[in-house]
């Protein structure tokens, strides 16, 4: 099966099963880009089911998250893919690259990696906003390290980038030297595109991301128009060869090649092939009648395709606002969960040692705690209040030591006790002499 999708913006010329597929990320990573993309990626890996997949990249970057779709899409997609860096990958056009079972570049091609970032003021973002940079960021070290076998300390370097310089520019020969991709997979550049490449490439060392993919999206323009015009010239030349060798004279090969272009269009007027100008010239105004009805239906058709395409943006657009928004809710209520596990076990901390330490300072009974604890979690202040009004109860042994007679009686008891020791020893007679 072999179907030419007129209306797919990212899909090039024919596909067909079993055949190889070519398609193009073009442009900047954002909510439509990667909507249509995907769509018609997962359209001809379900639909059509081509051998391979080829994914030319020439893209500034752009959202993370909207990106990480799409790398979702190429990374899991059952088919061997190839993604070509074909200009410029930079930030999430690079994540995008690197989402293929294999990664090449044009001898020409620039590749970006650096930190992802929020446009807003450092000093103006609130916590969820620095926690999800964060979040991004280790997304894509993530991927960096897993697919190109960095450390990551060694993935963070590039990242980072030099002093003063947002992230880590390199060419195809900086890619091979660090062993993010093979010299193999280098698609190296005619001399004529090569010609076109330097020509229309000027790029400033102030020069943004998107600017140069916008340089690089006029120099592939002109790369492909080449190609194409190559093409042709190949063919007029391969056809009116032999020609030219029977006919050396000038005028017999001016005649011999009028012929053949008389034949072309008298095919295509559905006429005869040995059709004389008269004929044609008078088949010229039916061809003109067809010429205003072709140009009005497909006038037409373009109206119909553009309600059709608003509709699809419309759809896809409510379709992602929705999904956008149960991801929030998702998030916000993971949050509030945990927020109210913590509130519930600081509650059951603080109530352990209320009723604890009445226990322990004897204003309740022990088995009476389960009793407390309940109250307490049904009316936390008001249980707080009850056991700090109950008075603690007084050290009696202490208080019966302490008391003043119990002291002399027993200062007396010691002296008596003392003297009927000595007694026992030297009797009652005994008397100290003097000296």
């Amino acid at each position: 099966m072999m179907e030419e999708i007129k209306n797919f913006k990212h899909v090039v010329g024919s596909v067909e099963r079993g055949k190889p597929a070519v398609v193009r990320f073009f442009g900047g990573v954002n909510q439509w880009n990667c909507a249509e993309f995907n769509y018609e990626f997962l359209y001809i890996q379900d639909y059509i089911q081509p051998s391979s997949i080829e994914i030319q990249i020439n893209s500034e970057g752009g959202s993370v998250l909207y990106g990480m779709s799409t790398y979702a899409v190429i990374a899991n997609c059952p088919i061997p893919t190839t993604c070509v860096n074909v200009g410029l990958c930079a930030s999430m056009g690079s994540i995008i690259w690197a989402a293929g079972k294999e990664s090449k570049m044009t001898d020409y091609s620039i590749l970006m990696v650096h930190n992802p970032f929020n446009p807003k003021i450092e000093d103006e973002l609130t916590a969820d906003e620095k926690a999800q940079i964060d979040a991004f960021k280790s997304m894509m070290s993530v991927i960096y390290t897993n697919r190109w076998g960095f450390t990551e300390d060694e993935v963070e370097a590039i990242m980072a980038g030099a002093e003063g310089v947002d992230g880590t520019y390199m060419k195809a020969n900086d890619v091979v030297a660090k062993n993010i991709i093979p010299a193999k997979n280098v698609i190296k550049t005619k001399k004529q595109e090569a010609a076109i490449v330097s020509n229309g490439v000027e790029i400033e060392a102030s020069a943004d991301a998107k600017e140069t993919r916008i340089l690089f999206d006029k120099v592939l323009a002109e790369i492909d128009e080449f190609k194409q015009s190559s093409g042709k010239n190949a063919i007029l030349k391969q056809e009116n060869q032999p020609k030219a060798e029977v006919n050396n004279n000038h005028n017999n090969l001016k005649t011999v090649t009028m012929e053949k272009e008389l034949g072309i269009i008298s095919a295509h007027l559905g006429l005869k092939a040995d059709a004389k100008i008269e004929d044609v010239i008078a088949a010229l105004p039916g061809l003109v009648k067809v010429k205003g009805d072709f140009e009005r239906v497909s006038a037409e058709v373009t109206a119909v395709t553009a309600k059709y395409d608003a509709l699809v943006i419309t759809n896809t657009g409510n379709i992602t606002a929705l999904e956008n928004a149960t991801a929030e809710l998702n998030a916000a209520k993971e949050k509030l969960s945990v927020f109210e596990a913590a509130e519930a076990s600081a509650k059951e901390n603080a109530i352990e040692t209320l009723v604890q330490g009445a226990i322990d300072a004897k204003k309740i009974k022990a088995e009476s705690k389960e009793s407390w604890v309940t109250m307490a979690r049904t009316n936390y202040e008001h249980v707080q209040a009850t056991l700090e009004s109950i008075p603690a109860p007084e050290k009696i042994s202490a208080k019966i030591e302490n008391n003043p007679a119990n002291l002399q009686a027993k200062k007396e008891t010691s002296v008596e006790e003392a003297a009927a020791k000595v007694k026992a020893v030297v009797g009652d007679n005994f008397k100290f002499n003097k000296i």
